[in-house]
């Protein structure tokens, strides 16, 4: 060609002439079928009979050429070495393109950003690193150190579980309506649904009522995904595929009800562990070594009642559709407000998709006095059952005094999102480069 043309992204490629472009090379299963393709787009080939193809398949190629609108005609071809093997990512994970993965994710996030700044939101960012990622008995923050001058040892530090605090400290300097997209990360977990290291969508909404997040919730989940939501499950046998209609308002049900549809039993009855342990074991509930797990004394009521959720709860929410669950026992909502007309239930709803837990959200709780005791209550749990000590959240706790408006707050895993409109049986398969050497 006499004169080399300007590079053009493949799926810019919509007028015809001379165009130099680049992509991974693909032969399909027709004998003269060669593409060329990237995250975007793909775009038919046709090469010179002199080219020397018995290397090329699969390996990444800079080509200059003309594009007549069908076929791309390849002048010129500068290969990129290609080591043995397709790609970098494992396949056995990877049952979504990393092209479409990648694209649905940054597409979902335009939408996502669209939906709050109509709304009047702000993006903002928290920092990862924090001195107190909260006392949850249930998660597990990854430890570091952060750098000090010569003076001073290194400083601990946590990567944070949630931006929760960083973001509630906003709030009480005068912040109304906030989000983010924050890369959180959480140790020892790894399934089909978990990830130690992935995204949480967290946005807050100071001076207004637990509806109006829920609603939110509504059309973040209608912009991303649509009007049908897609999951796959995989067993040791074989793989589910299911769909879910999402079409808003979704249910809403408080926990007292879901658990009288699903095991026959007033929960709020049964708020201690012998209460519990009776209406289990008169209902049927947990056979097989239901005693060895759970012994008829000294148990603890959120063990019992989390094994309840996993075996008989949740496979009643997975015949549901999309529904949010309200007012959940005080004792699993430790930074949210009680109730104001049943001081046993706290204003906390999460959203299940499909039985699949999507999102979780507070009526948060602003009395720093109270606050600090739950705090002091989970502190004393870690030690009685010999987990790691972590700091009381004291920079959290100074904001509340200094004073947090009545807000709502929510958390939804992005990845999951992205899970349920791409039909991925694996998180992975939405988070191509991640690591499963994530340690403390």
């Amino acid at each position: 060609m006499s004169d080399t043309p300007n590079y053009s992204p493949l799926h810019q490629l919509d007028s015809t002439g001379p165009v130099a472009t680049a992509g991974r090379v693909r032969h399909l299963d027709e004998e003269d079928d060669w593409r060329l393709e990237n995250a975007r787009a793909s775009r038919r080939l046709r090469l010179p009979d002199e080219l020397e193809t018995s290397s090329l398949d699969g390996g990444l190629a800079r080509i200059q050429g003309y594009w007549d609108g069908d076929v791309l005609e390849v002048e010129s071809l500068d290969r990129v070495h290609r080591p043995e093997g397709e790609s970098t990512v494992g396949e056995e994970i990877q049952d979504v393109s990393i092209g479409e993965a990648l694209v649905a994710r940054d597409r979902a996030k335009r939408r996502v950003r669209s939906v709050f700044e109509a709304s009047d939101f702000l993006e903002v960012q928290t920092p990862h690193a924090i001195d107190a990622p909260g006392t949850d008995l249930y998660l597990k923050p990854i430890g570091t150190r952060r750098l000090s001058d010569q003076e001073r040892p290194l400083i601990p530090s946590h990567l944070h579980t949630s931006p929760e605090f960083e973001m509630k400290r906003l709030l009480t300097e005068g912040a109304e309506r906030i989000y983010q997209f924050a890369k959180v990360w959480r140790n020892g977990e790894m399934t089909d649904w978990h990830h130690p290291e992935f995204t949480l969508l967290e946005w807050y909404r100071a001076w207004e009522e637990p509806e109006a997040i829920q609603e939110d919730v509504e059309a973040v989940i209608e912009a991303v995904v649509g009007d049908t939501a897609t999951i796959v499950e995989r067993t040791s046998e074989d793989t589910e595929r299911r769909t879910v209609d999402l079409d808003p308002p979704f249910e809403r049900v408080t926990m007292q009800q879901l658990v009288d549809d699903a095991c026959g039993f007033d929960l709020l009855e049964a708020l201690d562990y012998d209460g519990l342990w009776r209406a289990c074991d008169e209902h049927d509930l947990l056979p097989g070594r239901f005693e060895a797990r759970h012994p008829r004394e000294g148990g603890r009521w959120d063990d019992l009642f989390f094994e309840l959720m996993v075996t008989r709860i949740e496979p009643e929410l997975a015949e549901r559709g999309a529904v949010f669950v309200t007012e959940w026992p005080a004792p699993l909502a430790v930074l949210a407000r009680k109730h104001a007309d049943d001081p046993r239930v706290a204003e906390r709803f999460e959203l299940y998709v499909g039985g699949v837990e999507l999102a979780n959200g507070f009526h948060e709780l602003t009395d720093p006095d109270e606050q600090r005791s739950r705090f002091e209550h989970e502190i004393e749990e870690r030690r009685e059952l010999d987990m790691p000590p972590l700091p009381m959240p004291d920079a959290f706790l100074e904001a509340l005094e200094y004073g947090l408006p009545p807000s709502t707050g929510v958390a939804l895993g992005f990845d999951r999102l992205l899970m349920l409109q791409l039909g991925a049986s694996t998180i992975e398969s939405v988070l191509p480069l991640a690591s499963r050497g994530v340690s403390s």
